[in-house]
C-alpha cells in the first residue's frame, strides 16, 4: 500500500484570510500536519483514508472528504471554543484568572454568549489590539493588550524518562547531561496551540521549541533540527492521541513524530501527570519502515502553571 500526498489551503469565512496552525489529521490514522504562515498544507497520508480534519482554536472543527486535486477548507468561528479569556490592561501585565486586579477582566464564553451582539469586540465594549498594539477592532475604548486562551495541559512539567538514538548512541536524554552537572531533572513548558494541542518547548537547556538531548561523546546539550513535538490530547480521556512535528509532517530532512503505541501513554486527571512514549521517524536515516530513529519514554510531572 502506497501513501498519498493530499495538499490544500484554509482560510477564515468571515474575512477570507488564510489561518496558520490549523491542525489537519487523516481520519482513521495519525497522519498529521499543521498549515504553515499562508494557510497551505501537504500531508502524505495512508491507503483507504477518505476523510481530513480540520481544527484550530476559536474554530468549528471540520471533517471533510479528501478532494482531487488542491482542497480549499473555509473554517467558521466558534464562540465555544473560548473556554476562558483573560484581558490585560494598558500595562500589559499578564495574570491569570486567580489574581485579577482593577485592570483585568475575565470572561468565559457563556457570559459572552449572554451579550447580544454578533461580534466579541462590541460585545466586551473595548477596541481589541494585537501585542504591537495594532487595533483589529474599533469598539469604545482600548484596553485589551493581551489574549491568553490555554488548554487544561498547558503548564511546567519535571521530565523523567529515557531516549535512544538507535543511529547515533552517543545522543541521550538530556537528563543524563543534567545529572552529570549536579542539575535538577529537565523541566519543559507545553504551551497550547490549540483545543486540545500543546506544542513542547524547552525554556533552560536550548531555549527553544525543541526535547533537548545530551551529546556524550561532546559532553554538550544539543537538539535535533528541524524536529520539535506537537502532542494533541483526547479532549475526553485527556490521554495523549498523536505526536507531530512542528516544523514539518515530515520536515524537509524527513523527520516526523509519531505517537508509539507501545508506551503507556495515559494522562492523570487528577495530578496532572502525562505518561507518554513518542518517536522521532527519519526515513532517509532509517529507510526501513517505520523508519524509527530515536525514542522518548517519559514521565511528565505538573510542576505549576505556566505564567
Amino acid at each position: 500500500a502506497q501513501d498519498r500526498v493530499v495538499s490544500g489551503k484554509v482560510t477564515a469565512a468571515d474575512d477570507k484570510l488564510p489561518i496558520p496552525g490549523v491542525t489537519v489529521k487523516a481520519v482513521g490514522a495519525s497522519a498529521a500536519t499543521q498549515t504553515n504562515a499562508d494557510g497551505l498544507f501537504t500531508l502524505s497520508v495512508p491507503e483507504g483514508v477518505t476523510q481530513l480534519q480540520f481544527s484550530f482554536l476559536g474554530y468549528a472543527t471540520r471533517i471533510l472528504p479528501i478532494a482531487a486535486g488542491t482542497m480549499n477548507v473555509v473554517l467558521k468561528q466558534d464562540m465555544r471554543e473560548l473556554d476562558q479569556v483573560i484581558i490585560v490592561g494598558a500595562l500589559g501585565t499578564k495574570r491569570s484568572a486567580r489574581s485579577t486586579s482593577s485592570n483585568t477582566q475575565s470572561v468565559d464564553a457563556k457570559q459572552l454568549n449572554t451579550v447580544q451582539q454578533t461580534n466579541l469586540n462590541n460585545a466586551l465594549a473595548y477596541v481589541v489590539t494585537n501585542t504591537a498594539g495594532n487595533a483589529l477592532s474599533a469598539a469604545k475604548d482600548t484596553m485589551m493588550t493581551f489574549f491568553s486562551i490555554k488548554n487544561q495541559w498547558d503548564g511546567v512539567y519535571e521530565v523523567s524518562g529515557t531516549m535512544v538514538d538507535v543511529a547515533n548512541a552517543t545522543l541521550t536524554h538530556a537528563n543524563v547531561g543534567l545529572a552529570a552537572g549536579g542539575y535538577d531533572p529537565l523541566q519543559i513548558e507545553l504551551r497550547t496551540i490549540s483545543p486540545t494541542q500543546c506544542a513542547l518547548f524547552d525554556p533552560t537547556v536550548v531555549g527553544n521549541y525543541a526535547s533537548p538531548i545530551w551529546n556524550s561523546g561532546s559532553s554538550a546539550f544539543s537538539q535535533y533540527g528541524a524536529f520539535s513535538v506537537i502532542v494533541e490530547f483526547d479532549p475526553i480521556t485527556g490521554n495523549p492521541i498523536a505526536v507531530t512535528n512542528k516544523a514539518g509532517q515530515p520536515a524537509a530532512n524527513t523527520r516526523y513524530g509519531q505517537l508509539d503505541a507501545s508506551g503507556v501513554n495515559t494522562y492523570d486527571l487528577v495530578s496532572k501527570t502525562i505518561t507518554i512514549k513518542y518517536n522521532m521517524c527519519q526515513p532517509s536515516v532509517i529507510p526501513a519502515p517505520p523508519s524509527i530513529r530515536t525514542t522518548w519514554d517519559e514521565v511528565w510531572k505538573f510542576k505549576k502553571d505556566r505564567e
